[in-house]
């Protein structure tokens, strides 16, 4: 009996898990581990944000999708793998035997100074999402003026137009910082410039954002921009675990050997 252990409650072990609960698959034993219980589809969150939904509305219960697959569910963090022994260790000191092993745990962001204690990131979604309601809540009693959002993709942009929608009618400003052209390559580059412009988001691009501290940002340069909160949405980097893991890596992803 072969056991597969997925890594991470990503979309494609979602996708993994539907599998199994339509079409069990003979002689393999299946297990979740995530460090939570539920899974956020991340293409509804701008939505929650704005108000056209509520976070029970694109949330995904792992534990009952993983019943239904006959895995065995883990709400534990991976902090380590031994892949000579073919184990992933957890945060609680369970070790986890596998003969196939899956990671979808997302990628690291390369963030500034400080932003773990002055800014909230969009990611992991769940904290997010409570963080959001709390700045909406201060921003509607006036106590949240100006708002900063970090990061000019599509993802960036689209939270902090999500962002404006929710707090209609209430007085807070927006910037929004890129290092590069916001939306670089991406042939809707100009209209959501134009757009941006027309709803009074302040849009500096080339500015590279050193470090959040509790009053602004710190710019490279010198300059300094005064808002609060922060948000970050910087984009992507290496899979995190994966150097120190002993896995083979690639400049793209993890080694299939």
């Amino acid at each position: 009996m072969k056991q597969l252990l997925l890594v991470g409650g990503g979309h494609s072990h979602l996708a993994v898990l539907k599998s199994f609960g339509d079409a069990p698959a003979e002689g393999v034993r299946l297990a979740l581990l995530s460090p939570s219980r539920h899974a956020f589809y991340s293409g509804m969150v701008p939505g929650v944000v704005a108000g056209h939904y509520r976070p029970e509305d694109c949330r995904v219960d792992l534990g009952a999708l993983a019943a239904r697959a006959g895995a065995r569910f883990l709400e534990d963090s991976a902090v380590g793998i031994d892949p000579e022994r073919r184990e992933v260790i957890t945060a609680q000191g369970e070790h986890l035997h596998y003969d196939l092993l899956s990671l979808d745990i997302g990628s690291a962001i390369g963030e500034p100074a400080g932003t773990a204690e002055r800014a909230l990131r969009v990611r992991p979604v769940e904290p997010f999402l409570a963080g959001w309601e709390r700045l909406r809540e201060s921003a509607e009693r006036g106590e949240v003026r100006r708002i900063a959002v970090v990061g000019g993709g599509a993802a960036g942009i689209e939270v902090l137009l999500a962002m404006q929608h929710g707090l209609a009618g209430v007085a807070a400003e927006f910037a929004l910082f890129s290092e590069l052209p916001i939306l670089a390559g991406h042939g809707a580059r100009r209209r959501i410039a134009r757009i941006l412009g027309a709803r009074g988001v302040a849009v500096h691009s080339g500015r590279k954002v050193l470090a959040a501290s509790k009053d602004g940002l710190e710019l490279d340069g010198g300059g300094r921009f005064e808002a609060q909160p922060q948000y970050g949405q910087l984009g992507r980097a290496r899979l995190r675990g994966s150097r120190p893991s002993g896995l083979a890596t690639g400049r793209a992803r993890l080694s299939s050997r």
